[in-house]
């Protein structure tokens, strides 16, 4: 009897320690299930993150092309106002030659020729070091500087208010 005895305190105790332990291992497999679960939702917003990150670095990618494009649109339009400037000056200080009879050997020349560019604007050096003495090569100063050079002391301005009656 004694041996029934120790078999049932032994079957109560291994029930006993099953009873205190099955909840805790539950515990422990629902942590498991828990960050298992929790990488999973980690590992799919981490690759969300990286295919917005890619898709923004496209995007600004291709912005940055758009901005250099616009910025070689924008130096190529600050070209054509400076070219155009330019023209603007010549033929105001081929009026001024004119004016002064100074260009008499432009005057069979047309007001505007086809460039080298296409720019409707005659061919003209305008460097300082390519020229010689039988050049026909427009002088670019500006009147101010042509009438101080030649020592008049007087502007273009003041020249033509000395002219106007």
């Amino acid at each position: 009897m004694t041996g029934w005895i120790v078999a049932i305190i032994v079957v109560v105790v291994l029930l006993a320690v099953a009873a205190a332990l099955v909840p805790r291992m539950r515990a422990q497999q629902a942590e498991r299930a828990r960050e298992t679960e929790l990488r999973a939702r980690r590992e799919e917003v981490s690759q969300q993150h990286h295919a917005e990150a890619d898709r923004r670095a496209r995007d600004a990618e291709i912005a940055e092309r758009e901005a250099r494009l616009a910025a070689a649109e924008a130096e190529r339009s600050r070209a054509e106002a400076e070219r155009s400037r330019a023209e603007a000056d010549l033929h105001r200080t081929r009026a001024d030659l004119t004016e002064q009879g100074r260009a008499d050997e432009l005057l069979d020349q047309p007001l505007a020729s086809p460039g080298a560019a296409g720019t409707g604007t005659p061919d003209i050096d305008l460097r300082d070091d390519a020229r010689s003495a039988d050049d026909q090569v427009v002088d670019v100063r500006s009147s101010e500087e042509r009438v101080a050079a030649d020592g008049g002391g007087a502007t273009s301005t003041e020249l033509r208010d000395r002219q106007e009656p």
